[in-house]
């Protein structure tokens, strides 16, 4: 019990408590928007292209958002039951740009989640990782990214060494969370990269070379 409460006091500091009401009012402006940060948000919606063909790992707002800014969208899906309800959603509203999978990434070691789709390398102009297994996913995505696609990953504050104030973030001077994490940054290092927070997480955007 004093854990809990010493994490809720280091996290609920007026800074943080600000950035919650902020983020609640956003979310509750934009019922429609991913559940991305509001930079990230906009920095897509100038950018998407109705020729755009994308994937993400976690489907949900994103889905339907970004169904009506590209050509095509695949998406994975772990859960039973989130996939009936986006699955209704795409179909109550006609939306036909989308292909939707359920696939479980406890199987296989999350071989057939990772590699749902049989897309080609270099393939892709965006991919969304919000969904399980995000380091084996972002791994796997820069091999499908097109040069100058977008590689958008959320809560990346918890999986590389930062300097953000948002909870639960790792410090700058410690090691990736995991050893597929530390590949995808050594990976990156050069890459261009926009880094955006809300105080509450963070949205990466990685662009290839």
């Amino acid at each position: 019990m004093g854990n809990v409460i010493k994490n809720f006091k280091s996290h609920w500091t007026i800074p943080y408590a600000y950035s919650k009401f902020r983020r609640l009012i956003f979310e509750f402006l934009n019922r429609t928007s991913p559940w991305l940060t509001k930079d990230a948000i906009s920095f897509l919606d100038e950018q998407l292209s109705l020729d755009f063909t994308g994937l993400e790992w976690g489907s949900g707002r994103s889905t339907l958002w970004f169904s009506k800014r590209v050509r095509f969208l695949h998406s994975i899906e772990h859960n039973m039951e989130w996939h009936s309800i986006v699955s209704r959603d795409l179909l109550n509203q006609n939306i036909s740009n989308v292909s939707l999978q359920l696939v479980d990434h406890r199987k296989d070691s999350g071989i057939s989640y990772v590699n749902a789709f049989d897309l080609g390398e270099e393939t892709l102009d965006f991919i969304l990782v919000d969904g399980k297994l995000r380091d084996q996913c972002s791994v796997r995505a820069l091999g499908l990214l097109k040069p100058s696609g977008f590689l958008i990953i959320d809560n990346i504050n918890r999986y590389i060494p930062n300097t953000s104030k948002a909870p639960d973030s790792l410090k700058s001077s410690t090691q990736c969370a995991t050893s597929y994490w530390g590949e995808f940054y050594d990976i990156t290092a050069n890459w261009d990269k926009i880094w955006t927070s809300d105080g509450i997480t963070d949205t990466a955007i990685y662009i290839k070379p």
